[in-house]
This record gives structure tokens, C-alpha cells and sequence, in this order.
């Protein structure tokens, strides 16, 4: 019973640590690519990554909130709620990502 936990706890963990890996990737490769180009450039960069980190993690926050109201709809067989919970998610993300720029 407990090993069947533990399989089940990595294969959740698995892809969240993965995507925060690439992640980290990710503005790491920027900075190594654009640190040819001056200072001017790596600063430039440095603050749209900032900008982009700050989209994702508020995303990340707000699919996870998603994720839990949907198990719960699902466990209290409600599925018409799930359908606006998703609406409404992807919503706010289409507002949150068009603020940004």
C-alpha cells in the first residue's frame, strides 16, 4: 500500500519538477545567449523575465486553485460548476497575460 503511494506521489512530482527546472533553464540560457550584446541587453532581458515569472507563477497559483475546485465538484457530482470554474479561469489568465503587456 505504501510503495503504490510513493509511485503515485512521484508521478505527481515528477512533471512539476521538471517544468520548474526548464524554467530555471530558461532564463539562464537568455542571459548566457544575450550576454555577448552588453550590459544594456542582459538588463533588458533580466526585467521581461521578471515580468514573465511573475505571469507564471500567478497562473500556476490560479490553475492549481482550479484543480482543487474541480476535484471537489467532481467528488459532489456537480459537473456544470466545473465548466464555469474553467470559463472563469480562462478568463482571468486571458485578462492577467493582456495587463502584462
Amino acid at each position: 500500500m505504501e510503495d503504490d503511494f510513493w509511485k503515485q506521489v512521484f508521478n505527481l512530482a515528477l512533471p512539476v519538477a521538471l517544468q520548474s527546472l526548464l524554467y530555471s533553464l530558461l532564463a539562464i540560457v537568455n542571459q548566457l545567449m544575450v550576454g555577448r550584446l552588453g550590459e544594456v541587453s542582459v538588463v533588458a532581458v533580466s526585467l521581461a523575465s521578471k515580468n514573465f515569472g511573475i505571469l507564471n507563477f500567478t497562473l500556476m497559483g490560479l490553475s492549481g486553485g482550479l484543480a482543487i475546485l474541480t476535484a471537489q465538484f467532481m467528488g459532489k457530482k456537480k459537473t456544470e460548476k466545473i465548466t464555469k470554474m474553467q470559463g472563469m479561469m480562462l478568463f482571468t489568465g486571458c485578462c492577467w497575460q493582456c495587463s502584462l503587456w
